[in-house]
């Protein structure tokens, strides 16, 4: 037969008291089970009523301007990140050790 003992013992009931059984409370035993109330998930309406008016306002201006400061930073980085460290196999000379360290950082910026 295929699987074996595995699928005997995947058939076999867990005894509890053993030591993967330590802390965990059995169904039926110690706390209650959680109310339908306090499982209910939010709906949409709800969690947008919670949420500021002020949120949901576009603004075209203020959108572009966050898309330009963004692409602004990630030149930035780009050009200091080339302008100080050395390119990974177009270099002569094996990379130094801060270069190495230099591009792992740039690659998480």
């Amino acid at each position: 037969a295929m699987g074996g003992a595995r699928a005997q013992a995947a058939e076999m009931p867990r005894r509890a008291g053993g030591p993967h059984d330590a802390g965990v409370e059995k169904q039926g035993e110690g706390k209650p089970e959680a109310s339908a109330e306090a499982a209910k998930v939010p709906s949409i309406a709800e969690i947008r009523a919670a949420i500021p008016k002020e949120c949901f306002e576009h603004s075209i201006p203020y959108s572009l301007f966050l898309v330009i400061r963004d692409a602004l930073v990630m030149a930035s980085i780009f050009m200091l990140a080339t302008r100080v460290m050395r390119t990974p196999g177009l270099s002569p000379e094996p990379l130094a050790l801060w270069e190495w360290i230099g591009w792992a950082v740039y690659g998480f910026a």
